[in-house]
């Protein structure tokens, strides 16, 4: 239903959507697979990430699972747009449990860091608010940081994840 009107009301306007990729440029070097090793709340993980351009380089699609041992602890799928109303980039995520994610990045003054204020509708509540950081390294290499929102508005580190790119 929503395709169908989406279609309709693009081929009234006439024209052809905007170009939104350059605005998910500087993210461009994230695009790849990816392997790394962390811990949530003190336990080590490993972790695969895969990232690709999707829909015209207007998206870029991620997935992620994180296994403890031979077990998958974690997996998700999702979404990094540029939201034009906001005039930022924006994700979604959709965990292997229901979970649905959403974040608006945020100003960061730490150079190559891009810091993603979150919300999840997750069980537990101490994930509901909180942010993302991703920090590149070098070109095969970055760091991931979650951390949770406080009452008093502070955060707390409950996530540290570092990856390298797989060679291919």
């Amino acid at each position: 239903m929503i395709v169908m009107a989406t279609l309709v009301a693009m081929a009234f306007q006439g024209d052809a959507p905007p170009d939104t990729s350059a605005n998910l440029k500087e993210l461009e070097w994230i695009v790849g697979a990816w392997e790394g090793e962390g811990t949530l709340q003190g336990n080590a993980f490993t972790a695969t990430a895969t990232y690709e351009w999707t829909l015209n380089k207007c998206f870029i699609k991620s997935t992620f699972v994180a296994k403890m041992g031979d077990q998958v602890m974690w997996q998700d799928s999702g979404v990094w747009g540029w939201d034009r109303d906001k005039k930022k980039i924006v994700f979604f995520s959709f965990g292997m449990d229901g979970t649905i994610g959403t974040g608006d990045r945020m100003e960061s003054k730490e150079k190559d860091a891009w810091v993603f204020e979150t919300k999840l509708n997750a069980v537990d509540p101490e994930w509901r608010e909180g942010r993302a950081v991703l920090k590149k390294v070098d070109a095969d290499t970055y760091t991931e940081r979650g951390e949770t929102k406080k009452k008093d508005g502070t955060y707390s580190p409950i996530l540290e994840v570092t990856y390298k790119r797989k060679k291919k």
